[in-house]
């Protein structure tokens, strides 16, 4: 039973209303990482993981698997073609919108936790509640609890969204975003750019976190958060160039340069030979009059950008085209590239990609689960809204 404070703290009263048709989806799927406690190797591998925003495959030129005459990311499609591609189909591809993990900490919620944020708030208003998801068993926890050090680094304000809660109360001990860079002296006082500073700087002070956590004893954990390819038409910096009549264009070219160039420094880094690293967007560009302008009819879906590099030896890569997933399948995902055995193979609602198991997608069909999604769940509140009220 809920208390009459909970229900007003958490809007469920209007909850409620909204989602009339009750889903037993958890109850039915959801794997506690409790009850499946991944087991690391006796040498634990450094994760790093890079969310760019926005970043879809429809960026793409035609005959690289996107939507437009000229690809505005050739970088990026290469690392995808040539390392690890969880793809819809035989090329470069991703996986397609999901309700719940739409917005930057919708999906990270669905990367790390292996569920959508499906809680009665306003996207982007998780910052206003104490807690983020106490119920939850997330990636930062496991690592923590595994002797990684971690740290999350945005160039925004990591409070909005409650990506600060999301992160910090999920074992990650560092968390770098605009006002940090202030008291580090990244950037002066007051310095502000689009939604905090721009990417490059973002880079470099990555470049020397990480630098600094890997002289260190022990494995670390890096999440990187970018912020240039913003909708609506994003940000402009200086290393910008004119190659595209459209200025959105622009920047998601200047991002995939400044990408690969990060992940060059990476591979010649000492410590590369350990380090497992995900790139991927974190959800679809939201920017319709874009895609309605450059579009030709290319496309019948857009697709989320992914790739994964150096993942650990052994892993079957055999299976990673023409699949039907989802962002929650990234969080056993990602524990399976660092090496770590997963009894079950499936967490949260997420199953190993690397598994021979199909996904709950390929199960029950991409629809049904964002049907499922949508339905009011006791189970979701109970167990990882409400756990410690």
């Amino acid at each position: 039973m809920f208390s009459a404070v909970a229900v007003r703290n958490v809007g469920l009263d209007r909850w409620v209303v909204s989602r009339a048709k009750p889903s037993t989806l958890y109850e039915d799927f959801y794997v506690d990482p409790r009850d499946a406690e991944p087991v690391f190797p006796e040498r634990r591998r450094n994760l790093i993981c890079l969310y760019i925003e926005s970043c879809e495959t429809t960026l793409l030129s035609r005959e690289q698997g996107g939507a437009m005459e000229r690809g505005a990311m050739p970088e990026l499609y290469e690392l995808a073609r040539d390392n690890v591609n969880f793809s819809h189909d035989g090329g470069v591809g991703g996986w397609p919108f999901f309700q719940g993990a739409a917005w930057t900490t919708g999906a990270m919620t669905a990367f790390t936790a292996g569920i959508p944020l499906s809680i009665p708030v306003e996207v982007n208003t998780y910052d206003r509640y104490r807690d983020f998801l106490p119920g939850v068993r997330a990636l930062g926890d496991i690592l923590r609890d595994a002797g990684y050090r971690q740290a999350l680094m945005v160039g925004s304000d990591a409070s909005f969204g409650g990506r600060d809660k999301l992160y910090g109360q999920h074992g990650v001990e560092r968390v770098l975003d605009v006002f940090a860079a202030e008291r580090d002296g990244v950037i002066q006082p007051g310095f502000r750019e689009w939604w905090g500073m721009r990417d490059s700087i973002l880079y470099e002070w990555a470049r020397r976190e990480i630098s600094r956590m890997a002289s260190e004893p022990g494995p670390f954990a890096v999440t990187v958060l970018t912020a240039d390819t913003h909708a609506p038409d994003g940000f402009r910096c200086p290393l910008c160039e004119d190659q595209f009549a459209e200025p959105y264009q622009n920047c998601f070219a200047c991002a995939s340069r400044q990408a690969a160039d990060f992940l060059e420094w990476l591979r010649a880094q000492p410590f590369w030979a350990d380090t497992t690293v995900l790139v991927c967007g974190d959800h679809l560009a939201m920017d319709p009059g874009f895609f309605q302008r450059t579009r030709a009819g290319g496309l019948e879906s857009r697709h989320v950008y992914n790739c994964l590099l150096n993942p650990a030896p052994g892993l079957d890569v055999s299976r990673c085209k023409n699949r039907e997933f989802s962002p929650m399948d990234l969080f056993p995902t990602v524990l399976s590239a660092i090496g770590c055995h997963i009894p079950g193979s499936r967490l949260g609602l997420g199953t190993d990609l690397f598994s021979p198991l199909p996904t709950l997608c390929e199960r029950k069909g991409a629809a049904w689960l964002n049907e499922e999604i949508q339905k009011r769940s006791g189970f979701y509140l109970l167990r990882f809204v409400l756990k410690g009220r």
